[in-house]
């Protein structure tokens, strides 16, 4: 999250999008077992750990702030198919499939990893009373001053990147998408804002 990344600096962050769970390659989806004994971070040095990983993969950490940040399932898989048609090939094995298949964004929508983004591929198995805060970015700005008054620091409310335009949300009829992402909505619904 660039807000935190501006507050915190970059020598205190570690940015771990290696462990992205949609990638079924990723250590995480062979071998779920191996963080619990593999590890290694110095905490003296890193205050804040973000990306694109399973809680579960740092689970075993008790002296942290939880925080995370969900954003409406509809609006943001149509953000990951518009990043996703500009990535080229090489990130991980299923943005090269959806490439070299030329999926729609029904199609896209349809995938396991995706259309259980957060019920099954990021949060499934965690217990999400964990979290200390779960953001909204449906209301971002007022989301960065809870967080802040949570974290005792001044967040930046203007960093916002990534967003996707309203003409692309616009364009697309939601309501297969809808159908489709039926579950992680209602997972939305459930924790946004908590």
């Amino acid at each position: 999250m660039h807000t935190l990344d501006d507050a915190y600096g970059q020598e205190q962050i570690l940015a771990d999008y290696l462990d992205d769970p949609v990638d079924p390659c990723c250590r995480q989806n062979i071998d779920p077992d191996y963080y619990i004994s593999n590890l290694n971070i110095n905490f003296l040095e890193t205050k804040l750990i973000h990306g694109h990983f399973s809680p579960r993969k740092y689970s075993d950490i008790t002296q942290a702030t939880w925080i995370t940040f969900l954003r409406e399932p509809v609006e943001n898989i149509i953000s990951i198919y518009n990043f996703w048609r500009q990535l080229p090939k090489g990130s991980h094995i299923l943005h090269d499939y959806f490439l070299e298949n030329k999926l729609s964004l029904i199609d896209m929508a349809r995938l396991p990893a995706l259309r259980f983004l957060y019920s099954k591929s990021y949060f499934a198995g965690f217990d999400m009373e964990r979290f200390d805060f779960i953001g909204d970015y449906a209301h971002y700005k007022p989301e960065v001053e809870r967080l802040s008054a949570l974290l005792g620091i001044s967040l930046r409310q203007d960093i916002f990147k990534n967003k996707t335009p309203q003409k692309e949300r616009e364009r697309v009829d939601q309501t297969e998408l809808k159908e489709i992402l039926k579950q992680d909505i209602e997972f939305y619904q459930k924790y946004k804002g908590q």
